[in-house]
């Protein structure tokens, strides 16, 4: 019978790798990367592999020792090349690619400034600020030390009633603000995510607008 809390266990572990891959082999990356970010982009990984490790034997949803193994496998297919990531998933929307972080946000705030003004946006924003939803993630995010999904944000938007019906402009502008959000309570503490997975997630949201 196939253990359920293990599946879920191996999937997170797959997960973690393979956001790191992305990191490492997007066409993003090379343009601004040293080895200090690739070093940080491994320690980011062996830090949330040994926390989901140690939260799975706290709550006893595996024995360390498998857990231990499964990550072992993990790694090892990590070595042998089994995380290769598709161009589909490296290749990113236009040439968002070389722009940096907060460049990809005044690309999609520029416009939307000049069509619906500052207010807006700054209306955007305080929604963002005062969202329990966000609040919520955010603690999580930084309860466990990992990085945020793209996912992550919108699913708590669509929670929000103001973005329920909201353009995928708006949402992507929401989305954008709560990643900053995380960055500036979290990220610049903890430093979790270099500047180029903070641009890797802010891509990866305009991809999933379709923008």
């Amino acid at each position: 019978m196939v253990n359920i809390m293990e599946e879920n266990f191996k999937k997170s572990i797959e997960e973690d790798i393979e956001r790191y891959m992305r990191l490492v082999t997007s066409t993003a990356f090379p343009l601004t990367a040293n080895a200090t970010n690739v070093t940080q982009a491994a320690i980011n990984l062996n830090q949330s592999i040994e926390r989901k490790i140690a939260d799975a034997v706290r709550y006893k949803v595996i024995p360390e020792e498998r857990a231990r193994e499964i990550v072992d496998n993990a790694m090892r297919c990590l070595e042998e090349g089994a995380y290769n990531i598709s161009d589909d998933d490296t290749d990113t929307i236009s040439d968002s690619e070389i722009m940096g972080y907060y460049e990809i946000f005044e690309r999609v705030a520029q416009p939307y400034r000049q069509r619906h003004g500052p207010e807006k946006i700054r209306k955007i924003g305080m929604k963002v600020l005062t969202s329990d939803k966000i609040s919520g993630l955010i603690s999580r995010l930084k309860y466990n030390g990992t990085p945020p999904a793209s996912t992550d944000f919108l699913y708590c938007l669509h929670e929000i009633p103001y973005f329920l019906f909201s353009s995928y402009q708006t949402v992507a502008i929401g989305a954008l603000l709560a990643l900053e959000r995380w960055n500036l309570e979290v990220n610049s503490q903890q430093h979790i995510l270099p500047a180029n997975g903070l641009n890797l997630i802010a891509i990866d949201i305009l991809k999933k607008l379709k923008l």
